[in-house]
């Protein structure tokens, strides 16, 4: 016995008014005219008509009843897939939206970020301006007073050597973010000599801001 082959088609079967009712019909006619040639009483006859008959009504029942069979198990196929596409297009409808939500959330991160930056941005030249309007005018009160005790004084002592002036500016770093790291900044332009060391890459004459 070969192997059945599960790639072939299988062959729809014909209208089930033409399969057993065939062979049995068939045979009734054989029957019948079997017996009118043999002379057979029309008892005999009537009987041979009528279980043929039930064999053509019961035949017929159950290639009905295959044939519902059949038509269910498709209508049910058919009613699996169409659930398995809908389905699918939830699923993939699903996946849209949460990607849509990952976007609009990170949107909104970014966005938050940005205004924490501009806001810290502001407060740092707010505090800048605040301490330059602060901050007294370089060598306005120095150089008065020495000059004023050295020329009252007629005592003719030599006067002690004022001491070097300490510098007035940090210590240089190769970035402002090592200068801040070690606590120095902020330089603004034309203020502070360390601006010069540093680059101004806003544009807003504050380097190394912290």
């Amino acid at each position: 016995m070969q192997p059945y082959d599960m790639t072939r088609t299988p062959r729809r079967r014909g209208p089930f008014w033409t399969r057993a009712k065939v062979g049995i019909a068939a045979g009734l006619a054989g029957l019948v005219l079997g017996l009118g040639a043999s002379g057979e009483d029309e008892d005999a006859l009537a009987r041979a008509e009528a279980e043929g008959r039930a064999a053509v009504e019961e035949s017929t029942e159950r290639e009905v009843a295959a044939a519902r069979e059949e038509a269910r198990d498709e209508a049910a196929d058919a009613a699996a897939d169409q659930l398995d596409a809908a389905e699918a297009a939830a699923a993939a409808q699903v996946a849209e939206a949460h990607a849509a939500t990952d976007v609009a959330v990170a949107e909104a991160v970014e966005a938050e970020r940005v205004a924490q930056a501009e806001a810290q941005r502001r407060a740092v030249d707010d505090a800048v301006a605040q301490a330059l309007a602060s901050r007294p005018a370089s060598g306005s009160g120095g150089g008065s007073g020495s000059s004023g005790s050295g020329g009252g004084s007629g005592s003719g002592a030599a006067t002690a050597p004022e001491a070097a002036p300490a510098s007035s500016t940090d210590p240089r770093f190769g970035t402002c973010g090592a200068a801040n790291d070690a606590g120095y900044g902020d330089y603004v332009s034309g203020v502070d000599a360390e601006y010069d060391w540093y680059q101004d890459r806003d544009g807003d004459g504050v380097v190394c801001e912290r």
